[in-house]
């Protein structure tokens, strides 16, 4: 009786699961994923969203924690961005985008303590590649300023996310 059971439930899985998985979009739900090379500062864990087809929301938060012998650092970074995908039904899909960053650094180094906190706009240009409709890498350069310690800066990111 329970073999009768579950081969039913395996049945009706076999049936339903895979038009259900075919008929969701490339990136649909909340995905959670993080930085795999980062270009400067702190490791992420990121999260991203779909508001639409084509608008995503994306928050991040990381922490870098140095410390030998005379020098001690912390790094504390938290990112809000949106991204506009130029093509959502393939794959590979382009995006375009802006990013408000802020960061602070705490550090006493030979007993010299000091802090900085800096205010950033960036803006993005990258693709997102998925390699099944719930895991894909990302890549992107930007630009951006920064406030508090002002600076101006470069840089690239590749991250990677699993939707859930």
């Amino acid at each position: 009786m329970a073999m009768r059971g579950l081969s039913l439930v395996l049945l009706l899985g076999m049936l339903v699961l895979p038009p259900a998985a075919s008929a969701q979009n490339y990136g649909d739900g909340f995905g959670i994923g993080g930085v795999l090379i980062p270009d400067e500062g702190s490791l992420m864990i990121l999260g991203t969203t779909r508001l639409g087809e084509s608008l995503a929301l994306e928050l991040g938060v990381g922490m870098d924690l140095f410390d030998n012998d005379n020098t001690s650092e912390t790094d504390v970074d938290v990112i809000l961005g949106a991204r506009k995908y130029w093509n959502t039904e393939g794959a590979f899909q382009p995006f375009y985008g802006g990013r408000v960053s802020l960061s602070h650094s705490a550090w006493d180094r030979a007993h010299s303590e000091g802090d900085d906190t800096a205010f950033g706009l960036s803006a993005i240009l990258g693709g997102e590649y998925f390699l099944s409709r719930r895991v894909s890498v990302e890549g992107e350069v930007g630009a951006g300023m920064f406030f508090g310690s002002f600076r101006f800066a470069t840089g690239t990111r590749l991250a990677a996310f699993m939707y859930l």
